[in-house]
């Protein structure tokens, strides 16, 4: 048997001859060496199983660690468990590891612990494991001597040929028809406040309520918007005080990392511009408020639920007023407007 095929053989039962330690005993493990914590809904990951399966490697039981797990489903069926160790000492180290096997990705996980930990006797350990693999390989590789009787070689009688072989036919395999699972949409809450310029007279606040279906790479949101400005004086004692409510529908994509996303949106809203005259200018009135919007929203994402952002749009009136006292128009909705703020999310479940 080769080099090759030993080094491969042993390398192949590493894994199971630790799997085997870590897993096969009946004995409840005593976790308050090891806080575990799930930074999001548990799957894949045995958490039990972590502080036998470290003492295993490390051959010994270690001061008090912390380790914090997310799993996430990836849309080719496999697991991303992101892993964030911390010992006793405060040293942090973090790993992303990806597998479709949970016994793999929770041995996985122990290891990053036991290397943490101590890699001095965890590389001790896998060292003694692949000795013992070795020793017995090398056993199973020797041939004992016997007193063989060689027997002299017989000639093969003729044969006829039996002509060329035939062609193997391959068979087409039948098609996989389980459906991909599909994680459901999470639903999002928001709030943004921003500077309006543009569709009241002067610099205005608005404040924004959201809410809608999260995908990975999509958004819906149903929005509530307030506009108040300041109060405005015009020329000749007139003046007024403008205000705006209004109700938007918008689309965004999802871009970028799990850590730092850019959100370009679009949308519409739907609602009222309100004039209140004072001085010169009694009259108070309603008028109709439709408008389109286009921007960004860029964000960095916290614990996979959290999002703080800001945002940039250009709204463009659908439909335009103007504020006049008598054949005077004191006001005039602009062709553009624009807003910017802040922005913050959380996601739900």
């Amino acid at each position: 048997m080769s080099r090759t095929r030993v080094e491969w053989i042993i390398a192949s039962g590493l894994l199971s001859v630790i799997m085997a330690l870590a897993f096969s005993s009946p004995a409840q493990a005593d976790e308050r060496w090891l806080g575990v914590q799930w930074t999001t809904a548990p799957g894949c990951v045995d958490t039990a199983a972590l502080p036998e399966a470290s003492e295993t490697l490390l051959g010994e039981r270690p001061s008090a660690m912390a380790v914090q797990v997310g799993a996430f489903r990836e849309p080719d069926s496999q697991w991303r468990v992101d892993v964030r160790v911390q010992s006793e000492t405060g040293e942090t180290v973090q790993r992303t590891l990806r597998s479709a096997d949970c016994s793999t990705l929770t041995m996985a996980v122990a290891l990053v612990i036991a290397v943490q930990a101590d890699p001095v006797a965890t590389a001790s350990t896998l060292e003694s494991v692949v000795e013992r693999e070795s020793e017995s390989e090398t056993e199973a590789l020797v041939v004992p001597e016997t007193d063989a009787v060689v027997e002299p070689e017989l000639q093969p009688e003729s044969v006829p040929d039996p002509g060329p072989e035939p062609e193997p036919v391959l068979e087409p395999r039948a098609a996989d028809r389980t459906p991909r699972s599909r994680d459901p949409p999470r639903i999002g809450f928001g709030v943004a406040v921003a500077g309006d310029l543009g569709v009241l007279p002067g610099a205005a606040a608005n404040l924004e309520l959201s809410v809608g279906p999260v995908w990975r790479r999509f958004r819906l949101d149903a929005a509530g918007l307030a506009t108040v400005a300041p109060s405005f004086d015009f020329a000749a004692g007139a003046g007024a005080s403008f205000s705006g409510i209004a109700g938007a529908v918008r689309a965004c994509g999802v871009l970028g990392a799990s850590r730092l996303e850019v959100l370009p949106c679009g949308g519409m809203e739907l609602g009222a511009l309100i004039a209140r005259g004072r001085g010169t200018a009694t009259e108070s009135v309603t008028a109709t408020w439709a408008a389109a919007f286009a921007g960004v929203r860029p964000q960095l994402v916290l614990r996979d639920r959290y999002g703080v952002g800001v945002m940039a749009e250009v709204v463009v009136p659908v439909l335009r007023h103007e504020y006049s006292v008598g054949d005077e128009a004191l006001f005039v909705t602009g062709r553009l407007a624009a807003r910017l703020g802040a922005t913050f999310r959380v996601r739900l479940p």
